[in-house]
């Protein structure tokens, strides 16, 4: 991930260091994908129920919150309605 897109992720550019990895790699998740599209990789964060979410996914659907926002994490997918899981993949939520 480039340091630019580092701001949407969530983290301060000036916080990263040789060290820094994302929430995906830190948790060895390589295959992790979004419950929300079923795509895999990209700027991934954890759900409070343990799936993965991509960012923008999070933030496209009205009913997701990331409970910091500043740090876009972890993100509350619980009050996403049924009927919207049922379009998971057909579209985008």
């Amino acid at each position: 991930m480039s340091h630019e897109s580092l701001g949407c992720y969530g983290i301060r550019p000036d916080l990263v260091n040789e060290s820094w990895s994302c929430s995906r790699c830190s948790a060895n998740a390589w295959a992790a994908e979004c419950c929300l599209c079923n795509l895999r990789g990209g700027a991934l964060q954890m759900t409070t129920d343990g799936r993965w979410v991509h960012i923008i996914c999070a933030i496209a659907v009205p009913e997701a919150r990331f409970l910091n926002v500043i740090e876009r994490q972890p993100v509350d997918i619980s009050a996403i309605p049924e009927q919207r899981w049922k379009l998971v993949g057909v579209l985008y939520l």
